[in-house]
């Protein structure tokens, strides 16, 4: 009887540690894999994602989407994408980003989406992501 009584406390305070310290902000990025890129005829390769953000947070933010790790990606054709995120929500984005082919040497460029809370940088999340492309070592 007592055994039990210490897993159930067990399982309590696990629990409540868990649902106490979730991280205000989540960032999931999912590349899509049907086409897994285009090759545009301006010589850049377009790569398509589904991205979704979770405010966890008791009010709206705003928030910055940027890429970093492969030289000249664009996500839609900016540098910066303004995310306003309604509070306890999951906002859904599909997200096309683009990089020059010359970029993209080895077919498979990890890429990184980087969310920041504006006026707020310590809420940033990153999620490694990949960018493909034609070429790679066969």
């Amino acid at each position: 009887m007592l055994a039990y009584i210490g897993l159930l406390l067990t399982i309590v305070i696990t629990i409540g540690y868990g649902v106490t310290h979730l991280a205000p902000l989540r960032l999931s990025v999912i590349h899509e894999r049907q086409p897994l890129f285009v090759l545009l005829s301006d010589r850049t390769i377009q790569n398509r994602y589904t991205v979704k953000v979770i405010n966890r947070t008791g009010e709206a933010m705003q928030a910055d989407l940027t890429v970093i790790g492969v030289q000249g990606a664009l996500i839609d054709g900016k540098e910066r994408l303004r995310l306003t995120l309604p509070p306890g929500k999951v906002t859904p984005l599909d997200l096309f980003v683009k990089a020059p082919a010359s970029a993209v040497t080895d077919g498979n460029e990890p890429l990184d989406f980087v969310l920041t809370a504006v006026g707020q940088p310590e809420l940033t999340r990153t999620y490694t992501s990949a960018f493909m492309g034609p070429g790679g070592k066969p």
